[in-house]
């Protein structure tokens, strides 16, 4: 603070240069002309130049068209615009989200309660809505119902407003003289400019409704507006009177909006309009637009192509006619049919826009009989996905006199078609109806809110070493450092030690400044700065003290002068001297007694040497600089430092303290203190001694408008003040520039909650009257509460009856506590008229909507409990606990002002408690409690406190727990120990993260820590936004620990990621179970009791599974007829009993002889269960085996198939392990009797325990837990099995191969890419994904792909192709880097490999989505030749394979000219689609189509419809080949099916003949074509070869496999 004087000199010598140089260096002035069309005036244009806030405007015409597109410009310096930015506003915007705010508290007379759900009007969700009062009689004058602000936004003159309200449900619906009454309130910056009535309610205009579904019933939306002829950023909905009854007792109210909805008609303009929108983006067009007349012989008549093309031209007032018949029932309509030309497969329309006809109806009349319309969408298929019904009332009101109307319905889903029909219950004349045409609209845009609120930037004292940041658990955030600086700002995060963990938990702070971010799964974020260290930086000497520290020039004053009053006497005043000494630690004290007497100088200082404190004279000095004399001219503030305790320093001292001056003995200026500001604390007895400066600024003039002289001033005592037994010292007088900011609570570690700043806002649900009113009352501009501007005010009206009062609420935006004041900022007047009240204010705090106990209501006692300056107070007060959300009630005061004025909330760290920040604070940071230690336990448990104090002392915990203690406080004295004497526990009722603060026995707050009480269960959330085992808000009820069953969601995002364990504890559960398709990565670093998982599986189909659980048997895969075990629950032969009928389970093994029972009768006629292998087939899949007693080893993979039987196919079917069956019975496929048993016997210690798991690592890390359940002490021995880092696993085949099949023994993904580069042995893996296999591989040091599968699921088996010759067995490595565990610390970087240059041929099913890809590799890059694999027991719908010399492959190198076989499992619409991966330059090849001879270009979409298996018919080849490659295309053939028929095409007429054998080489058929350039042959089902031979001699061979389905159809 001592360079303030220097500063201010610069700021003055600069303003005096600025003042002095000439017009045209200064920056242009804006015309004085009106030609913008954005502003009502040039004045007010003019007024905006230096606007920060966006302008948005809907009309571009007035500014650079070439920024039209971009929809933002921004002028500098310009002559007509200044430097306004303007933006467009293309759609209508609803006025939503933190930057808008409910602005106004409106009371209707004689009601209390007077809104609901008021923060709807603001939220996100535009389907809510709002309740308020509308009582609006005849003869009442225009009223507001409700404001909605946009703080940070204006908009241009010209610009239409207005509210979504719902006009009505079903048959109770407004009447268009209702309508009539509304009109829209313009403001700007809290002034109303105009009110404008309602278009809507006009002639020649229509309401625009739409149908939105609300649950319960069908609520019906219109839309008021209104057209500004002002800038505004604030609209309210007015009521006018002239209707001779009560409009309505209760509206309800969607939200605000600015801008018309941009609305596209379904025409050929309408549809360019559309394309250029969204820049072509996607790209539609209209598929068909029809049009009926009524049902006429049971049948709509459509109508003609003419009438058709009305509904479709630019002509927006033609239209088609519809013409009704005196009959029931459907009266007519009209559907259109739109389609995405970008995306064939998706929707043409998103969801939430609106869709629907604008219509014609002259018998208006006719409404009242029964007449309504039904609006239908439909997706692209043409099936219906919404229906919504509109009754004859509502097509009243959307109609007017000429009898035009729109009606349109809110789209719950994507969306292709809508149609209208027309329906009647009676036979009566409709008159003439018409279609004009078909729109749809683009849904409102939406500001999204970020609702983090996190911890507050806050000071931690050097000795805390970690923090818990917190944020709103209804928001899962992940927490990151995202900058550090040491305190003189030097960058330091390269080098910080300081961690955080993504929950908030911050550890190896050291002294700086730290940034954290919390960021939200959809990407928006917000930071808090933590300062470690930094106190007292501005310390507590303010301003120039007025002592005789350079000589004898200042006195006490010794006599008071020419007013009647008295001096306080010398005597009265112990060590007086103290206050001249330049010690500003020592002091004078009174001790005259309990009272200071009215009218009594209490204390002056008086400059002796003839020369003068302030001389405000502007002739300059000798030897004086200009600067020099600017300075000493300006405005001083002058002022004692005082002391006493705080029930002392009352309301008496704003009232009745004043400063007077004087020169040479007469007065020249008076004033009321204006400001007392608390710089220090101390502690006297249990009563805080607060030391506060008392100032009053001197401007320049005195009280005769002359030059400021003085040469003395003293303090007055206008009024009895009794000091109640307290001392009152005076420590020293002072002066300083004005200007300073050592006057203001503000000037250090202050922030004004703003909406901008800190996301503060209004909780507009909670912001209500307490009673009724007695007269129309409008709490306006609630928006200056949190804008950050403390010149700005909300106004409170004081009208609420005694006994009730108005509840301002405000979500603070940030999570405090007790570090930090709190303060609301109010007027001198407001102050001093309410204070005297006491309760008139209520501040009470909340966290997440539940009080949190602390609660301020006496107002009296003044000192750091209110600090003032200028013309405002600051109230200040410290809660206890952790809380979000401030609510200010305020009672009526009676007889005082009709408006209090509230200027914003402002938030200063005080770590002590003590009034006085930590800026100015060098003692915040008192010795606190240490080695806290709270115990990590569940509900029902008891939590145990450890800490260490001082020996003797009284400590008081407060718990944000309430079952702890009373009420969550406890009292209690550290025992004489050294250490850990401080000890305390509770059982604990409810789970939760709770914060324990340590407060010394006078209330000053030492420690705090947060803690938590696990839930008994909880289920990991499916939206969860980090991979943290640990993060509280990543499950449902709270993160679990050793004690809490832990459930794994099916299809979460996000999996939980186990990192390397130091501590047994650190990823602990008691029992897990895990839901189909779930996981927990690194699963090894788990510690828990019992395991169960849960496999759910569709009929018909083959998975390749396996399991992750030990004393897993062939018999357990069963699914039972009803399962009556709980989760966690153990499975029986009671709960989960054996079934293996409806559905039936088959299961195969991979190259490998299956046990098998065989039934044979006995000699005596009995029935025997013979053993018996089952023998692979030519697939590698062995046949089904019905043994029930095999078990499952670890990594063995195996097939199994659920057939439904009698059940819907529509059916999906779940198999739970483990089980505990020890006894499995044997059956008859076709009577299902029981044919025997088989015995076999589980390791109990084994069963619920992973597969993986060796007991004899020594690595392994063990625990003994103790924890309390059902009022029972356990104690459990417990082993975290991360010995081992990998896992060798051996698999067999019963003959030579190169494939085999291993099961994934981990609940963890497997990283493909991660296990290609451990395993050299292994050259490609084929993995089953729901849309067929897809096949990965090694090329060099890269992996390639033919599809997206990155990983191996859980329960998942996979096919492991080895690199070497074929063999009875492969030794794979398995490890924990590959399941998400991190890697040695001295292995190198991952190589995560080049991008491969290649094409990937993708083919999908258009009717079932089945999908092959292939991949074909540029032979200039590494080479990966990985052969096609397909199981001809069930085939595939689809698969694609590339061509070499008769072989069929998945990945293979790219030739000039590549043929492509396509397998089809049925007829089928296909898509073929070739994609370059990135880097590969593919302009040079295309897709040729050798049955049509048409070439497509890479990259474009080729739809085949009806087709069969092909081998040839497609080729990517290059466009220009050589005479070489021209003739090798000509001996191009291709191979398709034709139903029981394979037909054989050549380029040329080269075709000699074509025979077709099996695969045991028997000729099923052959034919002749000599020269011929297509033949055609019989086949049969399955694996063929089909052998061709050319005029020229060529031969080639093609082992094909064609399907069945289609042969049954064609003969």
């Amino acid at each position: 603070m001592k360079h303030h004087s220097i500063v201010i000199r610069y700021i003055y010598m600069v303003l005096a240069l600025v003042q002095g140089l000439p017009a045209t260096m200064q920056a242009a002035q804006p015309q004085d002309d009106n030609t913008s069309p954005y502003f009502e005036s040039a004045a007010v244009r003019d007024s905006f130049v230096k606007c920060s806030k966006p302008i948005w405007t809907n009309n571009w015409d007035d500014l650079p068209s070439d920024k039209e597109k971009d929809g933002y410009v921004k002028f500098d310096n310009d002559p007509k615009y200044g430097n306004m930015t303007f933006r467009r506003l293309r759609n209508r915007r609803a006025l939503t989200g933190e930057e808008c705010t409910v602005n106004k508290l409106i009371g209707v007379v004689g009601v209390g309660s007077w809104a609901k759900d008021l923060g709807a009007l603001t939220d996100e969700d535009l389907d809510n809505y709002a309740q308020v009062n509308a009582v609006v009689k005849a003869g009442v004058t225009v009223d507001p119902m409700v404001s909605v602000k946009d703080m940070q936004n204006y908009y241009t003159k010209g610009t239409v407003a207005g509210y979504a309200i719902v006009a009505g449900s079903g048959s109770s619906v407004l009447s268009l003289d209702v309508i009539k009454a509304f009109s829209i309130g313009f403001y700007r910056d809290g002034k109303l400019q105009g009110v404008v009535p309602v278009r809507e309610g006009q002639n020649g205009s229509g309401v625009t409704l739409k149908l939105l579904q609300i649950p319960g019933s069908d609520k019906i939306c219109a839309m008021l507006t209104a057209e500004s002829d002002w800038l505004f950023d604030e609209i309210s909905l007015d009521c006018s009177g002239g209707i001779q009854a009560d409009v309505a007792n209760l509206m309800k109210i969607k939200y605000a909006f600015v801008g018309e909805s941009t609305e596209f008609t379904i025409t050929d303009g309408g549809i360019k309009k559309f394309n250029d929108f969204f820049d072509n983006k996607p790209t539609i067009s209209l598929k068909k637009m029809q049009g009926w007349n009524p049902v006429l012989l049971g049948i709509p008549f459509p109508f003609v192509n003419a009438e058709v093309r009305k509904m479709t031209d630019d002509n927006l007032d033609n239209f088609a006619t519809i013409t009704p018949i005196l009959n029931v029932g459907y009266q007519g309509g009209a559907k259109f049919m739109m389609k995405n030309d970008t995306n064939p497969n998706a929707e043409a329309f998103e969801a939430g826009m609106e869709a629907g006809f604008k219509y014609k109806m002259d018998a208006v009349l006719s409404l009242t009989a029964g007449t309504w319309i039904n609006v239908l969408l439909f997706d692209r298929n043409g099936k219906k996905v919404q229906e919504e019904t509109i009754s004859a009332q509502v097509l009243n009101l959307s109609l007017v006199q000429i009898g035009d109307g729109t009606v349109s319905v809110k789209a719950k889903v994507p969306f292709s078609g809508c149609e209208i029909r027309f329906l009647t219950v009676l036979g009566v004349n409709v008159g003439g109806m018409g279609i004009h045409y078909g729109f749809v609209r683009m849904s409102p845009d939406v500001s999204h809110r970020c609702a983090i609120k996190p911890t507050i930037s806050s000071n931690i004292c050097d000795s805390q070493t970690s923090f818990v940041l917190r944020s709103n658990p209804k928001v899962s955030v992940t927490w990151a450092l995202s900058g550090a600086w040491d305190l003189e700002g030097n960058d330091i995060m390269a080098t910080t030690p300081v961690r955080v963990t993504p929950d908030g938990h911050v550890t190896h702070m050291q002294v700086g400044r730290y940034t954290f971010r919390a960021t939200a799964k959809d990407g928006c974020y917000d930071e808090t700065t933590i300062t470690v260290g930094d106190m007292g930086k501005s310390g507590n000497m303010c301003g120039t003290p007025v002592t005789n520290k350079y000589g004898d020039i200042y006195e006490l004053s010794p006599k008071i002068h020419g007013t009647s009053g008295s001096l306080l006497s010398i005597s009265k005043l112990r060590n007086s001297e103290n206050i001249l000494k330049d010690d500003y630690n020592q002091y004078a004290e009174y001790i005259g007694g309990l009272k200071l007497a009215d009218n009594l100088c209490v204390v002056g200082i008086h400059r002796k040497d003839g020369k003068l404190m302030y001389d405000a004279d502007p002739k300059r000095k000798d030897g004086e600089t200009e600067l020099d004399s600017l300075t000493r001219v300006q405005p001083k503030r002058i002022g004692f430092v005082v002391e006493a305790s705080a029930t002392v320093l009352n309301l008496h001292a704003l009232q009745f303290l004043q400063i007077r001056c004087y020169h040479d003995s007469i007065e020249v200026y008076r004033h009321l203190i204006d400001e007392n500001n608390a710089i220090s604390a101390g502690v006297g007895g249990s009563d805080k001694l607060q030391k506060i400066r008392y100032s009053i600024e001197v401007p320049a003039k005195d009280n005769k408008g002359r030059a400021m002289q003085m040469d003395e001033f003293q303090l007055w005592n206008s009024g009895v003040l009794d000091l109640g037994g307290s001392n009152l010292r005076i420590y020293y007088a002072f002066i300083e520039d004005a200007a300073s900011d050592c006057s203001s609570p503000l000037a250090c570690d202050a922030l004004v909650m703003s909406q901008k700043k800190s996301h503060t806002t209004i909780n507009a649900d909670e912001t209500k009257f307490g009673g009724t009113v007695d007269v129309l009352t409008i709490d306006d501009n609630m928006c200056n509460f949190i804008d950050s501007d403390l010149d700005t005010y909300m106004a409170i009206a004081n009208t609420v009856g005694v006994g009730s009062g108005h509840t301002i609420a405000v979500n603070m935006g940030r999570i405090l506590d007790y570090h930090h004041q709190l303060g609301i900022v109010v007027d001198n007047k407001t102050f001093l008229a309410a204070v005297k009240v006491g309760n008139w204010l209520t501040v009470e705090t909340f966290m997440d909507g539940e009080p949190t106990g602390d609660k301020f209501t006496d107002w009296k006692i003044i000192g750091a409990d209110v600090a003032g300056f200028g013309d405002k107070n600051i109230l200040f007060f410290q809660p206890k606990n952790a809380y979000n959300e401030v609510r200010l009630t305020l009672a009526r005061i009676v007889g005082a002002l009709d408006v209090l004025k509230f200027y914003g909330i402002v938030t200063r760290g005080d770590i002590n408690n003590n009034g006085i920040p930590d800026c100015k604070d060098d003692c915040s940071c008192v010795p606190g409690v240490k080695d806290i230690d709270v115990s990590r336990v569940c509900v029902g448990d008891i939590v145990k406190v450890v800490a260490t104090g001082n020996t003797g002392a009284k400590y008081y915990l407060r718990f944000g727990d309430k079952s702890a203690g009373t009420n969550g406080i406890v009292e209690l004295v550290a025992s004489s120990e050294t250490k850990n004497n401080i000890q305390y526990e509770y059982t604990t009722k409810k789970a939760g993260e709770f914060q324990l603060t340590f407060f010394d026995g006078s209330g000053t707050p030492l420690s705090s820590v947060v803690y938590q009480v696990h839930p008994l269960q909880t289920r990991w959330l499916t939206t969860a936004s980090n991979n943290d085992w640990n993060k509280w808000d990543n499950w449902s009820n709270g993160s679990p620990y050793c004690c809490t069953d832990a459930i794994i969601s099916s299809d979460a995002k996000i999996f939980p990621v186990l990192g390397t364990v130091e501590h047994p504890a650190d990823y602990c559960c008691k029992d897990i179970f895990f839901e189909p398709r779930s996981a927990v990565e690194n699963v090894t670093s788990l510690n828990y009791r019992k395991a169960w998982v849960e496999m759910e599986l569709k009929p018909n189909m083959y998975y390749n599974l396996s399991t992750p659980l030990k004393q897993t048997y062939t018999g357990d895969m069963f699914v039972p007829k009803n399962i009556t075990a709980a989760l966690f629950e153990p499975l029986t032969e009671d709960n989960c009993a054996e079934s293996r009928f409806n559905p039936s389970i088959y299961q195969r093994l991979w190259a490998t002889t299956a046990p098998g029972k065989i039934v044979s009768k006995n000699g005596n006629g009995g029935i025997t269960l013979g053993n018996n292998t089952l023998g692979v087939l030519e697939t590698q899949w062995s046949r089904h085996f019905n043994a029930v007693a095999k078990s499952y080893a670890k990594g063995e993979g195996f097939s199994l198939w659920v057939d439904n039987g009698q059940l819907p196919a529509t059916n999906t079917f779940r198999i739970r392990l483990p089980k505990t069956h020890t006894t499995y019975r044997y059956y008859a496929d076709y009577d299902e009797e029981i044919l025997g048993s088989e015995d076999f016997t589980r390791n109990e210690n084994e069963m619920n325990r992973f597969v993986y798991e060796d007991g004899t690592a020594s690595g392994n890390m063990t625990m003994k837990y103790e924890y309390k359940a059902d009022g029972k002490d356990i104690t459990e021995d417990r082993t975290v099995f991360v010995g081992q880092d990998s896992y060798q696993i051996t698999l067999k085949a019963d003959e030579p191969t190169k494939t085999f099949l291993l099961g994934n023994p981990f609940m963890s993904h497997i990283d493909i890419q991660k296990f290609l580069k451990a395993n050299d042995n292994v050259g490609s893996v084929i993995v089953q994904t729901p849309h067929g296999e897809q096949t990965i591989a090694k090329a060099g040091e890269s992996v390639v792909a033919t599809g997206d599968a990155t990983s191996i699921e859980p329960m998942q088996s996979f096919k492991v192709v080895s690199n070497a010759d074929p063999s009875t067995s492969l030794t794979i490595l398995l490890t924990t880097e590959m399941i998400g565990g991190t890697k040695k610390p001295d292995a190198e970087g991952e190589n995560k490999g080049e991008t491969t240059r290649a094409l990937r041929v993708n083919v999908e099913s258009l009717t079932n989505g089945s999908r092959s890809a292939s991949l074909l590799m540029m032979a200039d890059d590494d080479m990966a030749v990985v052969p096609t694999l397909m199981d001809n027991e069930v085939k595939p719908d689809v698969k694609v394979f590339g061509i070499s010399k008769s072989n069929a492959y998945d990945i293979m190198p790219m030739a000039e000219s590549t043929s492509l076989g396509i397998f089809l499992n049925h007829k089928d619409s296909i898509s073929i689609e070739v994609v370059p991966t990135e880097g590969t330059d593919a302009e040079e090849y295309v897709l040729h189509d050798n049955l049509t001879d048409i070439d497509y270009k890479i990259g474009s979409q080729v739809v085949v419809s009806d087709a069969e298996t092909s081998l040839g018919r497609f080729v990517i080849r290059k466009l220009n080949g050589t005479d070489d490659e021209k003739k090798e295309n000509e001996h191009n053939v291709c191979i398709m099916q034709e139903g029981s028929y394979a037909v054989v095409q050549s380029a040329i007429e080269n075709l000699k003949s074509v025979e077709v054998r099996d695969a045991s080489g028997k000729l099923i058929s052959e034919v002749q074509g000599d020269g011929s350039q297509r033949l055609r042959t019989k086949i049969m089902s399955g694996v063929q070869i089909v052998s061709i031979e050319l005029t020229d001699s060529g031969r080639a061979s093609y082992k094909m496999m064609f399907n069945e389905q289609n042969m049954q159809h064609i003969r």
